[in-house]
């Protein structure tokens, strides 16, 4: 067996996902290689190679990380070739599906649309996503009655003309590339009609578009539970945000509260939710299975309903891309688990990592997906180093442990965001420190209650203290985040980067990063020698 000779040999994962990483953005830069049939050429030929001189540990290691570039390079070019077979710039006439929840948007109505079958073709063309603005009619409000799953019949221009919705913060084509949007439509309120699909275009809807449609019908269902009605309309948005995803009621003043206070966050759904999720039924598991079930075959049992569960509440939330990033983490977090070995690593990110890239190469160009990868990697990295500066040796170590946890949690997220957030939002929270400290715990007991007011439905009693927790919790946020949003300076906005002083400002990181670590060796060998 051969030995580690560095450190990046202890995280072959993050050496691949680096290659794939380079080949979807070489793809995307070279024209050469955004040919499907080039790309595909030299990932065969630098394959060959590798199974050639496999009996070559370093030859062959160069080459599989080529030809994991070239992989990269292939994926994200058949998806650049597929996005270019959308008709454009023509009237056609097509069914459709809506396949989220629509929005009202002043006069109209914005919604996704993928387009199954288009009655100008043969048939022939895949279903595609389009993003759809839809003129709303004052007189029989048709548009009411459009919800998720629902079936129309349209006639409209599909157009691919992404730069006129761009600005210098927003790529709206980097946007739509990242979600498989293909085309955006206008559609008057004349030009659509309700419809049905036959038996063959059903078919031709691929099956995790109707597995999420039948889970998003579900979360409909839920979010029309009786305790909704009985909170208010801005507790209402915050709970249907943190626990199913919906954020289609949230108003531009609690998004903008939410962001100047630091806590943006807590409204999309990502790992801190789903490891809420995944400690409760931990918890529960614990509990009640391993005391009738002899331990390895619970833990076995436990692990596999958990991680069935974290992937159906996903799929219900409409797979964004900081639950799916939890969810395959939380995946191997539960295997390795079995194996007693080491749960949590660099390792773990990049498998979620490539995972994600391979299903979907241009997500990498996704602002969520960036953010959601980047805090993760922050706290694997920086947390470690940040949490042993506190040794907790007073009687009050019990109290503040837990509080210091949380602080280094979030600097270390904050740290490896901040460029980031500068380069796509101009912003920077003065309070976030202050934010997480006193929010994240109430979001917590939040989700809690929201989670378990589903399964008590039948008693009365019960839900009606649930909904009662839920009002006052999400009352104590909101009045929270709007007291910290509007302390002075709580925002810094204007401090917007370009791409290179981003790049910039992550090798200075990088830097005081290393250089902090040689400054707590230097520490811990004059420690040892005054000792001696």
């Amino acid at each position: 067996m051969t030995r580690p000779n560095g450190v990046i040999q202890l995280y072959p994962l993050v050496r691949i996902a680096l290659m794939l990483i380079l080949g979807i953005m070489l793809a995307d830069a070279i024209p050469f290689l955004s040919n499907p049939n080039n790309s595909v050429t030299l990932l065969l030929g630098t394959t060959a190679v590798a199974v050639i001189a496999i009996r070559h540990a370093n030859f062959s290691s160069i080459s599989i990380l080529t030809a994991t570039t070239f992989l990269g390079a292939w994926l994200m070019a058949i998806q650049k070739t597929d996005s270019q077979l959308c008709p454009t710039n023509q009237n056609i006439t097509y069914k459709a599906i809506v396949t989220d929840t629509p929005v009202q948007h002043g006069k109209v109505l914005k919604c996704n649309l993928l387009v199954i079958d288009i009655a100008e073709t043969n048939n022939t063309q895949a279903p595609f996503l389009v993003r759809a603005s839809i003129l709303k009619d004052s007189i029989t409000q048709r548009w009411k009655t459009l919800t998720t799953g629902s079936a129309i019949e349209v006639q409209s221009v599909l157009n691919n003309d992404f730069e006129l919705f761009s600005s210098s913060k927003f790529n709206f084509a980097r946007w739509m590339q990242a979600h498989q949007i293909q085309a955006t439509t206008f559609i008057y309120y004349t030009d659509w009609q309700d419809s049905q699909l036959s038996n063959t275009e059903i078919n031709r809807i691929p099956t995790i578009t109707k597995l999420r449609l039948q889970l998003l019908q579900v979360r409909k269902s839920l979010l029309n539970q009786t305790w909704q009605q009985k909170l208010t309309t801005d507790n209402q948005a915050l709970v249907a945000s943190i626990a199913l995803g919906d954020k289609s009621n949230l108003t531009y003043t609690q998004r903008e509260a939410y962001s100047k206070a630091g806590v943006s966050h807590v409204l999309a759904l990502s790992g801190l939710h789903l490891g809420i999720i995944y400690s409760v039924l931990s918890f529960v598991f614990s509990t009640l299975l391993y005391r009738f079930v002899r331990r390895d075959w619970a833990e076995f049992i436990a692990q596999t309903v958990i991680v069935a569960t974290l992937w159906a509440y996903v799929f219900l939330v409409a797979l964004p891309p900081g639950a799916v990033r939890s969810a395959l983490m939380l995946t191997l977090y539960a295997f390795v688990s079995l194996l007693h070995r080491d749960r949590l690593s660099a390792n773990t990110l990049a498998f979620a990592c490539i995972v994600m890239l391979i299903v979907n190469p241009s997500s990498l160009w996704d602002v969520s997906f960036q953010l959601s990868f980047l805090a993760v990697l922050s706290i694997i990295v920086l947390y470690p180093p940040l949490c042993s500066l506190y040794k907790g040796s007073s009687r009050w170590a019990y109290f503040l442990r837990p509080i210091w946890n949380l602080t280094c949690v979030s600097v270390a997220a904050q740290v490896g965001t901040m460029p980031l957030i500068a380069y796509y939002f101009g912003r920077f929270s003065c309070y976030f420190l202050l934010s997480n400290l006193l929010i994240l715990p109430l979001i917590t007991l939040l989700l809690y209650a929201t989670l378990a007011s589903f399964f008590v439905q039948g008693a009365p009693f019960i839900c009606n203290l649930l909904t009662y927790a839920m009002q006052w919790l999400a009352t104590t946020v909101q009045k929270l985040v709007e007291y910290i949003s509007s302390l002075p300076h709580s925002a810094i906005d204007g401090p917007q980067i370009n791409l290179i002083q981003t790049y910039l400002a992550y090798v200075l990181i990088a830097f005081l990063y290393i250089l902090g670590l040689y400054i707590r060796k230097w520490l811990r060998i004059r420690q040892q020698i005054r000792q001696l």
